[in-house]
């Protein structure tokens, strides 16, 4: 069923500055169908490159007119009326507190382009999203996109609507997820098997230091131990002569035996004479510390007498010390510290295997769930199709293609953002015939209209955004021309059209008609855009119907195509030149 153009919002004027050809160029629209009209050459098509600009097609230096240095286009559209287009805008980001939308976009000979929509500056991605969102752009060789089956699955979604879209929507969060996780997964992997001799260097090397359990006290002792067994000769030889000095022999007595001679003859002197009190008692403090000194030397020359074995144990300890500090560091606190590194390592490779087993476990999950996403998808999508088609079908037959059959064909596919099915399709023009796909249809007329049929379908489905067609009507005349021209009066019943044609049928029923004319002044090839009513409008389809020369028939018969009842001409109030 169709819905209330009332409620959409629609393409409002277009203000095209330095385009192309066109040095000024200002036109309003009304809702239901506009019209283009105008000789072969005129520009018409420079229009809708112009609107393809302002919503985001790719930007040309080469479309700025000789002798400007930048061009502009300003598109303003009316969305009083369209709480979902407003919905779908602000959820872009765009704060749209008024009813009206200014989209602008600027290409200088430079090639730069900027774009502003509701004032903001946007990027080229951006100004497209929003784009999509306002117009629906079917070019000169837009049908041929109709040829991908990339394109043909995004119809019949479309034409579904809301149950496809969220399953579809879903199917791509789970994709995205799944191919960050695999993504993932890959460089976790790839680093573990980069890392995986280094981390067997690193086990062995931790292994290495902690095994030989060197402490700075223990290596501090080890050194003076050695240092002792080096020097133990001469360290025994010394120390025999300081022994041999306190200690004296037979023949001479020893200093610390001398000192206790000395501290007698000092005890016997104090009850002669007190004074001496304060000297007995320093020589009898040397006499003790020279006899403690004495013991302490004997203990440490016994001590220099080591046992070989425990010789053998101090070098081969002090080796491996040794070995440890070429190795990691110069200090115990070197080799310890290297020692957590590479246990940190390790820990660090633990946590990556992990990590690998829990990407893995997330993969295999989401892979359930693409499996799963992907098969409710597909049911919906077959149930669909069977539908899309009888509705196409509908529509075709009213574009006279009464024999032809229109099938949506279904076929599985790898998994992917958009499921596991590719679509297909097909049609058989005359009965009898076997449907083959659209790709080996010769005729650009019959895909033309088959597009135009499956957009006729999608807006009884749904409301549509504004819709440009750029000669849809090629290489079609006769009754299909009226079957067309009925079809796009019927359209524009539910969704605003702007239609370029080169035929009297569409024209007549149009509610606003505006002719191209392109003129030459000073040298300068210039097109404008004038609005056409009563006897000029005559005029126009006359030349449209017959030619140049346009004789009394052509006129006649362009009056009675302008007095049909069918026509969609309940729309007026065009404004201003262009």
């Amino acid at each position: 069923m169709g819905h209330d153009p009332a409620t959409d919002h629609m393409l409002a004027s277009l203000s095209i500055r330095q385009f192309a050809i066109i040095e000024r160029l200002d036109v309003e629209f009304g809702p239901g169908l506009s019209v283009l009209t105008g000789e072969t050459g005129a520009g018409k098509s420079i229009v809708i490159d112009a609107l393809g600009l302002v919503l985001g097609e790719k930007a040309d230096s080469a479309a700025v007119r000789d002798g400007a240095d930048r061009a502009t286009v300003d598109a303003v559209f009316d969305l009083s009326r369209a709480p979902a287009t407003r919905a779908a805008l602000l959820e872009m980001g765009f704060d749209l507190d008024e009813g009206t939308l200014l989209v602008s976009r600027e290409v200088t000979t430079a090639g730069k382009s900027t774009a502003r929509i509701a004032g903001r500056p946007v990027t080229n991605a951006q100004l497209r999203e929003a784009g999509a969102v306002l117009v629906d752009l079917h070019g000169q060789h837009e049908h041929q996109s109709l040829l991908k089956t990339s394109a043909q699955l995004a119809f019949l979604d479309e034409w579904i609507g809301d149950a496809a879209q969220a399953l579809k929507s879903q199917t791509s969060a789970i994709w995205r997820e799944r191919a960050e996780a695999i993504a993932e997964l890959e460089r976790v992997a790839a680093a573990a098997s980069a890392r995986g001799s280094n981390l067997e260097l690193a086990r062995f090397q931790a292994s290495e230091i902690r095994e030989a359990g060197f402490t700075t006290t223990e290596a501090e002792a080890l050194e003076r131990d050695r240092e002792r067994a080096v020097h133990a000769h001469r360290l025994a030889e010394l120390a025999g002569t300081a022994l041999m000095a306190l200690s004296g022999d037979e023949q001479t007595p020893g200093c610390a035996d001398t000192a206790a001679l000395a501290a007698q003859a000092l005890d016997a002197m104090m009850p002669l004479d007190a004074s001496v009190s304060s000297l007995t008692d320093s020589v009898r403090a040397a006499q003790i510390a020279l006899v403690e000194a004495r013991h302490e030397l004997v203990s440490y020359h016994e001590r220099l007498e080591m046992d070989p074995e425990r010789i053998a144990q101090i070098e081969a300890r002090f080796d491996q010390l040794q070995q440890l500090r070429r190795k990691y560091g110069a200090t115990v606190e070197d080799i310890l510290a290297y020692a957590e590194a590479a246990e940190a390592q390790l820990s660090g490779a633990e946590d990556q295997t992990a990590r690998m087993a829990e990407l893995e476990r997330r993969v295999e999950e989401l892979n359930a769930l693409m499996a799963e996403q992907c098969t409710h998808l597909s049911r919906v999508r077959s149930e669909g199709a069977r539908r899309f088609e009888a509705a196409v079908m509908e529509e075709l037959m009213g574009l006279s293609m009464a024999g032809v059959r229109f099938q949506a064909e279904l076929h599985p596919s790898s998994p992917g953002a958009n499921g596991a099915d590719t679509v297909e399709f097909l049609i058989s023009a005359n009965p009898g015939e076997p449907a083959r796909p659209l790709v080996r249809i010769a005729s650009g007329g019959e895909i033309s209209r088959v597009m135009l049929g499956i957009k006729c379908a999608l807006a009884r489905n749904e409301p549509m955004p504004s819709m440009v067609f750029d000669e849809v009507d090629a290489g079609i005349g006769g009754q299909t021309a009226n079957a067309v021209a009925h079809r796009l009066s019927s359209l524009a019943e539910s969704a605003q059209i702007l239609c370029i044609t080169h035929l009297a049928q569409i024209a007549s029923r149009a509610g606003h008609h505006f002719a191209i004319v392109k003129t030459e002044s000073g040298g300068r090839i210039t097109t404008s855009l004038n609005p056409l009513d009563g006897e000029d409008r005559v005029v126009e389809i006359a030349r449209m119907i017959g030619g140049a020369e346009q004789s009394a028939a052509a006129l006649m018969h362009a009056r009675e195509m302008l007095r049909t009842p069918s026509r969609s001409d309940d729309h007026t109030g065009m404004k201003g030149p262009a």
